[in-house]
Protein backbone atom coordinates (compact mmCIF):
# COMPACT_ATOMS: atom_id res chain seq x y z
CA UNK A 1 0.00 0.00 0.00
CA UNK A 2 1.28 3.82 -0.55
CA UNK A 3 1.21 6.59 0.77
CA UNK A 4 -0.51 10.12 0.01
CA UNK A 5 3.26 11.40 -0.80
CA UNK A 6 4.34 8.35 -2.85
CA UNK A 7 2.36 9.21 -6.12
CA UNK A 8 1.43 12.27 -8.26
CA UNK A 9 -1.69 13.40 -7.33
CA UNK A 10 -4.71 13.12 -9.86
CA UNK A 11 -6.30 15.05 -11.79
CA UNK A 12 -9.84 15.70 -11.89
CA UNK A 13 -11.43 14.57 -14.92
CA UNK A 14 -12.78 18.26 -15.83
CA UNK A 15 -8.92 19.22 -15.30
CA UNK A 16 -7.17 17.86 -18.53
CA UNK A 17 -5.33 20.58 -20.44
CA UNK A 18 -5.66 23.40 -18.33
CA UNK A 19 -1.88 24.18 -17.87
CA UNK A 20 -2.19 24.49 -21.76
CA UNK A 21 -5.25 26.82 -21.41
CA UNK A 22 -2.95 28.99 -19.16
CA UNK A 23 0.12 28.95 -21.16
CA UNK A 24 -1.83 29.98 -24.22
CA UNK A 25 -3.54 32.89 -22.31
CA UNK A 26 0.11 34.17 -20.46
CA UNK A 27 2.20 34.19 -23.80
CA UNK A 28 1.32 37.09 -25.40
CA UNK A 29 1.83 38.81 -21.79
CA UNK A 30 5.43 37.12 -21.81
CA UNK A 31 6.00 38.43 -25.29
CA UNK A 32 5.04 41.66 -24.89
CA UNK A 33 7.69 41.60 -22.09
CA UNK A 34 10.32 40.11 -22.99
CA UNK A 35 10.26 42.07 -26.90
CA UNK A 36 9.59 45.21 -25.21
CA UNK A 37 12.32 45.04 -23.47
CA UNK A 38 14.77 43.86 -26.40
CA UNK A 39 13.24 46.51 -28.30
CA UNK A 40 13.00 49.42 -25.91
CA UNK A 41 16.79 48.81 -25.09
CA UNK A 42 17.75 48.97 -28.44
CA UNK A 43 15.63 52.26 -28.90
CA UNK A 44 17.59 53.98 -26.28
CA UNK A 45 21.11 52.78 -27.38
CA UNK A 46 19.92 54.22 -30.74
CA UNK A 47 18.84 57.46 -28.69
CA UNK A 48 22.40 57.68 -27.00
CA UNK A 49 24.45 57.02 -29.91
CA UNK A 50 22.46 60.42 -32.00
CA UNK A 51 22.96 62.46 -28.83
CA UNK A 52 26.49 61.23 -28.78
CA UNK A 53 26.97 62.13 -32.50
CA UNK A 54 25.44 65.56 -32.18
CA UNK A 55 27.69 66.14 -29.61
CA UNK A 56 30.74 65.38 -31.10
CA UNK A 57 29.45 67.04 -34.38
CA UNK A 58 29.19 70.11 -32.31
CA UNK A 59 32.37 69.78 -30.54
CA UNK A 60 34.10 69.68 -33.77
CA UNK A 61 32.41 72.76 -35.88
CA UNK A 62 33.43 74.36 -32.89
CA UNK A 63 36.69 74.03 -33.16
CA UNK A 64 36.22 74.19 -37.17
CA UNK A 65 37.72 70.91 -37.84
CA UNK A 66 39.00 70.28 -40.99
CA UNK A 67 41.13 67.85 -42.84
CA UNK A 68 43.95 68.71 -45.84
CA UNK A 69 42.80 72.25 -45.28
CA UNK A 70 39.49 71.98 -46.78
CA UNK A 71 36.68 74.94 -46.57
CA UNK A 72 33.31 75.14 -47.57
CA UNK A 73 31.16 72.48 -48.32
CA UNK A 74 34.39 69.91 -48.22
CA UNK A 75 35.09 70.83 -44.43
CA UNK A 76 31.29 70.36 -43.41
CA UNK A 77 31.68 66.73 -45.29
CA UNK A 78 35.03 66.50 -43.09
CA UNK A 79 32.72 67.39 -39.61
CA UNK A 80 29.52 65.07 -40.60
CA UNK A 81 31.99 62.03 -41.86
CA UNK A 82 34.44 62.48 -38.53
CA UNK A 83 31.15 62.49 -36.34
CA UNK A 84 29.63 59.54 -37.97
CA UNK A 85 32.64 57.93 -37.60
CA UNK A 86 32.07 58.19 -34.02
CA UNK A 87 29.27 57.04 -34.02
CA UNK A 88 27.73 53.37 -33.57
CA UNK A 89 25.13 52.76 -35.83
CA UNK A 90 26.04 54.63 -39.49
CA UNK A 91 22.99 53.53 -41.50
CA UNK A 92 19.93 56.32 -42.33
CA UNK A 93 21.81 58.96 -40.17
CA UNK A 94 21.22 62.55 -41.41
CA UNK A 95 23.25 65.74 -39.93
CA UNK A 96 22.70 69.08 -40.47
CA UNK A 97 25.05 71.87 -39.48
CA UNK A 98 23.96 75.64 -39.54
CA UNK A 99 24.45 78.78 -38.37
CA UNK A 100 22.23 80.42 -35.44
CA UNK A 101 24.21 83.04 -34.87
CA UNK A 102 24.78 86.51 -36.42
CA UNK A 103 27.39 84.90 -38.86
CA UNK A 104 30.59 82.76 -38.38
CA UNK A 105 32.75 84.72 -36.36
CA UNK A 106 34.30 83.19 -32.94
CA UNK A 107 31.64 83.37 -30.46
CA UNK A 108 28.62 82.92 -32.93
CA UNK A 109 26.66 80.09 -32.21
CA UNK A 110 25.60 77.13 -34.11
CA UNK A 111 23.08 74.04 -34.07
CA UNK A 112 23.62 70.72 -35.09
CA UNK A 113 20.82 68.44 -35.25
CA UNK A 114 21.52 64.70 -35.99
CA UNK A 115 18.66 62.48 -36.50
CA UNK A 116 17.48 58.57 -37.34
CA UNK A 117 14.79 56.77 -38.08
CA UNK A 118 14.24 54.51 -34.92
CA UNK A 119 15.08 50.47 -36.34
CA UNK A 120 13.24 47.82 -33.95
CA UNK A 121 15.00 44.29 -33.63
CA UNK A 122 11.85 42.66 -33.04
CA UNK A 123 9.01 44.47 -34.75
CA UNK A 124 6.47 43.33 -31.76
CA UNK A 125 5.82 47.15 -30.82
CA UNK A 126 5.38 48.08 -33.79
CA UNK A 127 2.45 50.23 -32.71
CA UNK A 128 4.81 52.28 -30.35
CA UNK A 129 7.90 52.50 -32.19
CA UNK A 130 7.49 52.22 -35.54
CA UNK A 131 7.78 55.68 -37.67
CA UNK A 132 9.68 57.04 -34.63
CA UNK A 133 12.70 59.55 -35.67
CA UNK A 134 15.36 59.92 -32.84
CA UNK A 135 16.66 63.36 -33.36
CA UNK A 136 19.14 65.34 -31.09
CA UNK A 137 20.09 69.09 -31.79
CA UNK A 138 22.94 71.21 -29.73
CA UNK A 139 23.86 74.45 -29.82
CA UNK A 140 27.59 75.36 -29.45
CA UNK A 141 29.74 78.66 -29.00
CA UNK A 142 31.99 78.99 -32.35
CA UNK A 143 35.73 78.64 -30.67
CA UNK A 144 37.24 79.34 -34.43
CA UNK A 145 36.30 81.51 -36.83
CA UNK A 146 34.18 78.90 -39.14
CA UNK A 147 35.49 77.99 -42.41
CA UNK A 148 32.58 75.31 -43.33
CA UNK A 149 29.47 75.46 -44.78
CA UNK A 150 26.09 74.81 -43.56
CA UNK A 151 24.17 72.25 -45.10
CA UNK A 152 20.94 69.90 -44.43
CA UNK A 153 20.71 66.40 -43.69
CA UNK A 154 24.02 65.41 -44.90
CA UNK A 155 24.01 61.56 -45.33
CA UNK A 156 26.75 59.50 -43.44
CA UNK A 157 29.14 57.29 -45.38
Amino acid sequence: MTGVGDRPAERANGDRGSALVEFAILTPLLFLILFGIIDFGYALYQDLDVRHGSNEAARLAAVNYTTAGHTGAQQSTDIVNAACNRMDAKTDVAVTLSFSGTGQARADTATITVSKPNVQLTGYLNNFLGGKVLTSSVTTRLEQNATWAAVANKACP
